[in-house]
């Protein structure tokens, strides 16, 4: 866990019911504070909505050289044919 060097004090509205949560667990796991525990969550979630995002790009630039890239193979097939 990292500590909060640099840190900035913002209010947030949480229902109540996820308040409870955090408090039940987040000395259990070694944080040191909710704001630590919040801090890491934040930020783990943060790099996996950043993962799908790059996935989901990834996935459409495959998506848009297929065509081409099957093309290039089934020249390549020929090519090969010729030559044999």
């Amino acid at each position: 866990m990292k500590s909060l060097s640099k840190t900035k004090r913002i209010d947030i509205t949480l229902p109540e019911r996820t308040i409870d949560q955090i408090d039940s667990i987040w000395s259990e796991f070694g944080f040191s504070s909710r704001s630590a525990f919040l801090n890491e969550a934040a930020r783990n979630f943060a790099a996996r909505l950043k993962r799908a995002r790059l996935k989901k790009s990834l996935r459409a630039g495959y998506m848009a050289r297929a065509e081409r890239d099957k093309r290039i193979d089934q020249e390549m097939n020929l090519l090969s044919l010729e030559l044999d």
